[in-house]
């Protein structure tokens, strides 16, 4: 146990409960009372699952919560009883009630906006009989309301619409025993289900299913305007709960009023108070984001299909200290000891003094009000910037520098996104664009899944045609208790060499900071 050496045991029954949450989430055995959420390796998306079984055992917690009372002890005596008397959200004027995210994918010049994907293909770890996953896939459509979702273009502007028929998939399967290259016959049969989603008329989910006598493959394709990191998550989280319940026994809980009460929810904060008081902080950046001159350079020949794509790792004993000692040690998460070393390391590389990046959030612990949206699909992420500066201190100092930057942002940077897309606010709107995008997603390993992520060369599937957003992205998850990052780069700015060359400075630094 890095963190604190008195194991103090639960005092009560809300102890307990969230004892055992956090045990079985975090996997970690001997946790104390007073032991920090984020030093024991929790960071967002862990705590969105958290939360989750936390209002299933009847306490009525937000990530907020959780960020304010980072032990069991501080939060168990927080938290209250869960009222489930809150008041429900209505279908019927959702057309206009887009969330920023939506609204920035909508606002691009896209000639192709049906093909903006988010796939992954699986190995299924045991066989499951055909109309077995048929059943678990209707399930999953039916539970959220985001798959019944469509979207047409009215007067220059994009509508949402509720599709109120229970959505109906259909699953293709193909037989590979008389294949001789699987690898190839999938990916061409990929392609072409990519293909088929539609945003106004539907679907705006594809699935396919592959098997031989050896192994099964069960492909996923959702449309990025109503999925997003923890979505994927929580879908396959829903599908490992179906087959390991007795199906029969399962009835569709549809989640469709907590989706619209949550819209109607974020709807008032774009008119709170609240939201007021940040806009200055934004002004604020606006200025200094225009005195550095970094942002993107718009270049017609910056295409989706002009991308490069390269991917590295940690080892799972070096992430395994990275999770644990590295945080405990360093007072802070994964995620800000990761931007600190992407924002020393590239200043480094470039020769610059300042940068101006690019944060992506989850966005679904934005509202003071508590709205039950952990355990629902969608694209609630919050995108913003933020700029740092280069200090020559030590790798501990400059950690908490940027871990303040973080802490000064009002709200996770909902407001950035809430003033540039839903207000039309004349300043943001010609915020310079960011070059550089880094996203922590956070774990992906899925414990006792009967799905297993193929190492499958499977890009996000996007208009080749569309306008790069960033000269590089950066996204950083867990997968198979390894830290990978993914790297996503303009070829008319970076070289591979180049992009390879300060990768590898990225997990050098990493390892350093754990001597």
């Amino acid at each position: 146990n890095f963190i604190n050496e008195a194991n103090i045991s639960p005092r009560n029954t809300k102890d307990k409960i969230l004892l055992k949450i956090w045990q079985e989430s975090l996997k970690v055995g001997n946790i104390s009372i007073n032991d920090n959420y984020n030093y024991l390796g929790g960071n967002s998306l862990k705590s969105i699952h958290i939360i989750h079984k936390i209002r299933q055992a009847g306490y009525d917690v937000s990530p907020r919560d959780l960020f304010c009372y980072p032990t069991i002890a501080e939060l168990s005596d927080n938290m209250q009883p869960l009222n489930n008397t809150s008041k429900q959200g209505h279908k019927g004027n959702i057309e206009k009630l887009l969330l920023p995210s939506q609204l920035w994918f909508l606002d691009k010049q896209i000639n192709l906006y049906n093909q903006w994907n988010q796939s992954a293909l699986f190995e299924l770890k045991k066989e499951i009989p055909l109309d077995s996953l048929k059943n678990a896939l209707y399930f999953l459509i039916n539970k959220h309301p985001n798959f019944s979702l469509r979207f047409k273009k009215v007067n220059k502007n994009f509508v949402q619409s509720f599709d109120e028929c229970k959505q109906e998939l259909k699953l293709l399967s193909y037989d590979l025993n008389h294949i001789a290259n699987h690898d190839s016959f999938i990916k061409s049969i990929i392609i072409k289900i990519e293909k088929s989603l539609n945003l106004e008329s539907g679907p705006v989910i594809s699935c396919a299913y592959f098997y031989s006598d050896q192994k099964q493959y069960l492909f996923i394709t959702m449309h990025h305007l109503i999925t997003d990191g923890i979505s994927w998550q929580i879908a396959l989280n829903d599908l490992d709960h179906y087959f390991s319940r007795n199906e029969k026994s399962l009835h569709i809980s549809n989640d469709t009023n907590n989706y619209f009460s949550y819209l109607a929810k974020f709807y008032e904060y774009t008119n709170s108070e609240n939201l007021k008081t940040e806009y200055e902080y934004w002004k604020k950046l606006l200025k200094k984001s225009l005195a550095i001159h970094q942002a993107k350079k718009t270049d017609t020949k910056d295409r989706e299909n002009n991308a490069g794509y390269f991917s590295n790792f940690l080892n799972k004993e070096e992430t395994k200290i990275l999770l644990k000692k590295s945080a405990s040690n360093l007072g802070a998460s994964v995620n800000e000891i990761l931007i600190a070393l992407l924002v020393q390391q590239y200043c480094k590389y470039h020769n610059i003094s300042e940068i101006q990046i690019d944060l992506e959030d989850n966005g679904r612990d934005i509202l003071e009000q508590k709205s039950d949206v952990y355990n629902l699909i969608g694209w609630f992420a919050n995108i913003f910037p933020v700029i740092f500066a280069m200090k020559e201190t030590n790798i501990s100092e400059f950690i908490q520098y940027v871990k303040k930057k973080l802490t000064e942002i009002p709200n996770k940077g909902a407001g950035f996104g809430i003033y540039k897309y839903i207000k039309h606010d004349k300043l943001l709107k010609n915020f310079p664009q960011s070059a550089i995008l880094f996203n922590f997603l956070g774990e992906l390993d899925l414990e006792n899944s009967l799905l297993k992520l193929k190492e499958f060369n499977l890009e996000n599937f996007y208009d080749q045609n569309s306008s790069l957003t960033y000269d590089l992205e950066i996204h950083a998850f867990i997968l198979q208790k390894k830290l990978c990052f993914h790297y996503k780069y303009n070829k008319n700015i970076y070289s591979t060499e180049q992009i390879k060359e300060y990768c590898n400075m990225q997990i050098d630094a990493i390892k350093k900071i754990q001597i």
